[in-house]
């Protein structure tokens, strides 16, 4: 969760696996918008965050701080995240994208897939949960 995240809206996120980050991604992954599937299937489109996905995430109401908490994302994960969407493209799978806490202490991505499709779990860790003022939190990522 980037900074300036409410408390109500972390708690709702913390509850249902659902940001604003995993619902702009469910819904890109759903339009399969042609731009985006070609720029999938390069090498490393994830490394940063190449042009074509901030102006499609920042269309789907990202602002810059969410956009450069994704850029925070470890590099090698964004990369396992672009290889299983890929894979369920070709399998013509559903991909859905879920966000959670966890006791460990760093970011991790578990990536599952079965015949129904694939889920794409963002991990954060709990120790990396803080407050910035009375009314919003953070998760300090990399």
């Amino acid at each position: 969760m980037p900074a300036g995240t409410s408390w109500a809206t972390f708690n709702q996120a913390r509850l249902s696996g659902v940001t604003k980050t995993t619902q702009a991604l469910d819904a890109l992954y759903t339009e399969r918008a042609a731009t985006l599937v070609a720029a999938l299937r390069t090498a490393s489109p994830f490394g940063g965050l190449p042009e074509p996905f901030r102006t499609a995430l920042d269309s789907k109401g990202l602002s810059p701080l969410e956009l450069d908490h994704i850029l925070k994302w470890p590099d090698d994960q964004k990369e396992r995240v672009r290889e299983a969407v890929v894979t369920a493209l070709d399998s013509n799978l559903a991909v859905r994208f879920v966000w959670k806490l966890h006791d460990g202490g760093d970011e991790r991505t578990e990536i599952r897939t079965s015949s129904q499709g694939t889920i794409i779990t963002f991990l954060s860790p709990w120790s990396k949960v803080r407050p910035v003022a009375p009314d919003d939190v953070t998760i300090d990522v990399g």
